[in-house]
Formats: C-alpha cells, sequence, structure tokens
C-alpha cells in the first residue's frame, strides 16, 4: 500500500502505514491444495548462477532459482497455502523485541554472519510517524532490534523499507515522506558495521518524476562495476496517477548512485486493472525461477480515492502474481488459519537454514480492520528445514492492545508470548465499574508459544455504559492468575458529525462542517484537492469551544490555487479522540478548479 495512513493491526503503538491502497478479481485459479512433497519440492537446491547469485552484488531478487521446472503453479503453492504450513514455520503479528510491529518486512541472509543468521528492514508507526527500523534474527521469526535507519530526523517519516547486499556493503531504499509528498531515498552502507551502526557512505533522494508522491520500493538488480561510485540499480516503486486518482507502477535506473531515470509500467497496470484491481496498485516482489522472471504485487478492487482508509476499503487488498514475459496475471488465493482474505506489501526471498539448505520466506500484511481473529499484522512463513525458536525460559509476556470504537461495537486484542509458564490466556472487555462482556481464551500447549488475538466484539446497543478498556489475563496449570494487563479506557463515542457543501464563491473556495460531540478531543475541518493535499484547515475542541458547534475552514483564494485547470477540491470533516486517533469522518460534494 502506498500513501501515508494509519493502519491498525489491533495492538498499542502498531498503527500500520497505508493510505492509497486496495484490492480484487475475475480471472480463474486452478485448485492447487498443498499435496504431500510440495515443500520438498521447493526446497530442491537452487544455487543461483555466478551472474545473479541471490543477494549477491550483481542481484536483488527476492527469489531467484535456476531449477526450470519449477512452475508458476509451484509459485502460488508456495505463497497461497500458510493454513497447512507446520506451526513452527509461520507466525502473525510478528513484532521485534521491543514491541514494534515489523510491518512491511523485507528479509536478507546476514551473510557476514553465515548461514541461519538474517537481517530484516520494516517500518513502524509511533507517535504519528513512520519509522524505518532494522533487526536480525536466526529463525526469521523471533528478531533482534537494532537500530531506526529513519524517520525521526529530517523532512518526514519513512516507511516502505527495501534492503539488498551489494558487495561486501549494503543498499537500503525506502519512501521518504517531504514537502507534502514522498520520493525515493537510497542509502549505501559500506559494511555491515556501519549498516548496524546507522553509518551512511552514500546517500542519494530522487526526484519526482510522475507526481507528488513516489515510493513502496523493490530492487530488482543490482551490478557493482566494479563499486557502488560505478553501479547500476534496477528498482520498482510506485506513482500516484492524478489521472487515474489512484497509484500505479514505474521502474527506475540509479546510475553511479548518483543520478535517477524513470519510466511508467503500463502494462503491469493494464495486467492488474484487467482483473479488477482498479484501486491503487502499490508495493512488489521479484520472483525469478530458472531465468523466467514473475513479480508479486498487490493491488486494491475497491475503487474511491477518498476513502482509503474504511474496513471496506482494506478489505479489498489482494496478491497478484505477474509474468514479466508473457505480462499475464493472475490472483492469488492465500489461505491462512483464520481465512483473512484481505493481504498486500508482498516481499519473498531465498534464504539460508543453519545447516546450509535453502529455503524460501515470504512476507505478508494483513490489514487488522479486516484480519481474521489473531492474524492482523504482518505475516511471516517459512519452507525451512528447522523449527523456529520458542521464547527463552522466563519470557513469558503478555500485551494488551487498544481498545477502539467501530461503529456500534468496542474491540479490543492481546497478545502473549509464553515459554511454558502460562496454561490459559484470556482477553476480555469491560466497563470501569468492572463488568465484563465475555472472553476470548487460548492455551498456549495447543495454540501456540505466540499469538496475538481478540476479545469477542462489545455492541454497545447491549449495555448502557459509557466507559470501556480491555484486559488480558494469564494463568498458571492451578488456573491462577499470575499476570494481567489493561489497555486504555475508552469513552463511548455517541457522537456526530455533518459536512456541508464545498462551494466556489468570490473568488474562493469555501468548505464547513458542524458537529454533536460528548467524547471527541478535537475536531477538524479542511479543504483539500483531490490527491489529499490540505490547503486551509480549522480546528476545534469540543470541551473549550462547546458541545455543538458549525464553523468554516479557512476560505483557500484561487490565486493561491498551484493545481492544474479541472482538478476537484471538497471538503472533509474529522472527528479525533484524546489519544490522536481517527474516530469519524466525513466528505463533502466536489468542485472543479477553473481559473478561466
Amino acid at each position: 500500500m502506498e500513501t501515508p495512513s494509519s493502519r491498525s493491526s489491533g495492538v498499542a503503538d502498531v498503527t500500520v502505514r497505508r493510505g492509497r491502497t486496495g484490492r480484487r478479481r475475475t480471472a480463474p485459479l486452478l485448485a492447487l491444495p498443498l499435496i504431500a512433497g510440495l515443500v520438498q519440492a521447493l526446497l530442491l537446491p537452487f544455487a543461483a548462477p555466478a551472474s545473479a547469485a541471490v543477494g549477491d552484488h550483481t542481484s536483488g531478487r527476492g527469489a531467484n532459482r535456476t531449477d526450470a521446472s519449477v512452475t508458476r503453479p509451484d509459485i502460488r503453492g508456495l505463497v497461497e497455502n500458510v493454513k497447512d504450513l507446520p506451526a513452527g514455520h509461520k507466525a502473525y503479528g510478528v513484532k521485534d523485541d521491543q514491541g514494534r510491529s515489523m510491518d512491511t518486512v523485507k528479509i536478507i541472509d546476514d551473510r557476514e554472519k553465515g548461514p541461519g543468521h538474517y537481517l530484516a528492514v520494516y517500518h513502524t508507526m509511533t507517535g504519528g510517524r513512520f519509522k524505518v527500523h532494522l533487526a536480525t534474527s536466526t529463525d526469521t521469526v523471533n528478531w533482534h532490534w537494532e537500530r531506526e535507519l529513519a524517520g525521526s530526523g529530517g523532512p518526514g517519516g519513512a516507511s516502505q523499507p527495501a534492503i539488498v547486499q551489494a558487495g561486501a556493503g549494503l543498499v537500503a531504499a525506502w519512501e521518504q515522506e517531504a514537502d507534502g509528498g514522498s520520493h525515493l531515498a537510497f542509502r549505501y552502507f559500506a559494511s555491515r558495521g556501519d549498516l548496524l551502526a546507522g553509518r551512511v557512505a552514500k546517500s542519494y533522494d530522487a526526484p519526482r518524476n510522475f507526481g507528488i508522491s513516489e515510493g513502496t520500493p523493490n530492487i530488482y538488480g543490482i551490478s557493482l562495476n566494479p563499486d557502488i561510485d560505478h553501479s547500476t540499480i534496477d528498482v520498482g516503486a510506485h506513482y500516484f496517477d492524478p489521472g487515474a486518482r489512484h497509484d500505479r507502477q514505474q521502474r527506475g535506473t540509479l546510475t553511479d548512485f548518483a543520478s535517477w531515470r524513470a519510466d511508467k509500467q503500463p502494462g503491469l497496470d493494464q495486467a492488474l486493472t484487467g482483473l479488477g484491481a482498479t484501486g491503487n496498485i502499490g508495493g512488489r516482489a521479484s520472483v525469478d525461477y530458472g531465468g523466467h522472471p514473475y513479480t508479486l504485487i498487490e493491488g486494491q478492487t475497491y475503487d474511491d480515492q477518498w476513502d482509503t482508509n474504511s474496513p471496506q476499503a482494506w478489505a479489498s487488498w489482494r496478491i497478484f502474481l505477474y509474468d514479466e514475459q508473457s505480462r499475464a496475471a493472475e490472483q492469488l488465493n492465500i489461505r491462512t488459519d483464520g481465512g483473512s482474505r484481505a493481504f498486500a506489501n508482498p516481499s519473498i526471498a531465498d534464504l539460508t537454514a543453519p545447516d546450509g539448505s535453502p529455503f524460501t520466506a515470504v512476507t505478508l500484511f494483513v490489514p487488522g480492520e479486516t484480519a481474521a481473529s489473531g492474524e492482523g499484522g504482518e505475516l511471516v512463513y517459512n519452507t525451512g528445514t528447522f523449527p523456529v525458536t520458542p521464547p527463552a525460559p522466563g519470557t513469558d509476556r503478555i500485551d494488551v492492545g487498544l481498545t477502539v470504537q467501530d461503529g456500534r461495537f468496542v474491540k479490543g486484542s492481546g497478545s502473549y508470548a509464553s515459554a511454558g509458564g502460562y496454561r490459559k490466556v484470556c482477553v476480555q472487555i469491560l466497563d470501569t465499574a468492572g463488568k465484563g462482556y465475555g472472553s476470548s481464551c487460548r492455551n498456549p500447549d495447543t495454540d501456540g508459544r505466540q499469538l496475538e488475538f481478540s476479545a469477542p466484539d462489545l455492541d454497545l446497543g447491549t449495555t448502557g455504559a459509557t466507559a470501556f478498556l480491555t484486559r488480558i489475563t494469564a494463568y498458571d496449570g492451578n488456573d491462577r492468575a499470575i499476570a494481567s494487563k489493561d489497555s486504555n479506557t475508552l469513552i463511548r463515542l455517541d457522537d456526530r458529525i455533518d459536512i456541508g457543501l464545498t462551494v466556489i464563491d468570490g473568488g474562493s473556495i469555501k468548505g464547513s462542517g458542524s458537529y454533536t460531540s460528548t467524547g471527541y478531543q478535537k475536531v477538524c475541518v479542511g479543504i483539500y484537492n483531490q490527491i489529499g493535499i490540505r490547503y486551509s484547515e480549522a480546528c476545534r475542541s469540543p470541551r473549550s469551544d462547546g458541545r455543538q458547534l458549525e464553523f468554516s475552514a479557512p476560505d483557500v483564494p484561487l490565486r493561491q490555487v498551484h493545481d492544474a485547470p479541472g482538478t476537484r477540491f471538497r471538503t472533509r470533516i474529522t472527528a479525533y479522540d484524546a489519544g490522536g486517533n481517527v474516530v469519524a469522518s466525513k466528505a463533502s460534494n466536489e468542485v472543479v478548479f477553473n481559473p478561466f
């Protein structure tokens, strides 16, 4: 998914990114159940040729097999069937050991450390800002946070990272927010030590070629001739297309880490829109089998540029497999344990197990807004021949997510990591008087040593209580509570916002809104153009300005509008809770800017 926006995986401090992304399908899929031996077949030795070794300085492809007998159905089977993989080879809602959600994670071999060691880059939203982080692992599921790479300083947040080996060094790329939009940022680290220390040897920020927003980079390949100062880097990315009013695809070349050129990729766009992905088309990952290139790519079937964060928008993200040679695409039918249907931000990588055997790791983002219970956040699964390391003795831990109101329902979730000390873990929504409204319990011995899961939703129509929280409780073998945590307190919002007409009057664009509030912390009215750039905004606090109010956004003089003729504008009213989270939003009619 492409543009920053708050995407929740249901856990505190784990808002997830994306504003402009989604999905759908019409083409039939061949049924491919996981049969005995499939994983074995996919683990046949696949040493890459010297000119394109996986992770080598000449290649950035995520998966690169020379076994020409591997077909597109094999790739589909590898990516699609999460459900039938053993428990030790998949994990939902993956976080690092600091509790950060590892959203849009990309994994590579940690070459300097040797087989069985891995590096990953990912982003997490913290304090309303996306930040790129680096972590290390010995099993692709349990991760040790090393450092932040980008996001805290500079012009804006950073997200959607990618990383690839480049000789003895490494190249990282990400989507950098700046100047009201985003662009591609590239950083070269001369060694693993420099990467872990955050010492950047070379930097390049690519100019935007096609619009205000460009990002979600992936690196198809790198050629060093012989070093980074004489190099060619093949990069995929998205750009916001004001004509289509959605994100579309581009591919570019970074030469000598000093100049950038890119071209639009209409063939890739058309292959997906032909399957119903008429919304945003975003992040991608390359797959090369037997010299035959494929691309895993996300596409959104919900086509409403103004609505990027509703459950309907998030539910429409799908993953497609695109054949770079035939230019044909098909939607993948990914099957998880709980039956989640929406997936985004694919990556795939060929890695090396501790015993030196090859295996394939796949990562997907599962939007928390529509995920099955316990499946929201980053999904990592692999065909490795080694089990995932359980938490070390004495590291039993529980965490509780945010309690939120979603329409007429109150929702809450929690997570645990158990080394054997917990026999039962329960999540429940309560009101502040202590009354419980149903609980959901899991047994780490049978349900897995690590799990994120949700309490039953509470229908506000069944209670008159006004304040709620979520509680997670862990029990020992004698059913005694040995650990408990409570979430934030949610104040029930029986509130309303309304939006007025947007008009052009007397040489200015004008808009207004109104609210009736018992729980809103802040309400803002702003005037935006069609790609989401805000031209003006006014905010009010119901607690200080009154519980009922109609107010206007500052007028936007037409002489200050720098958009092209035909650009559409509308007014949006947005309500926020005490934590700064959006709890309600409405948009007005559109007006068309025409200076003539």
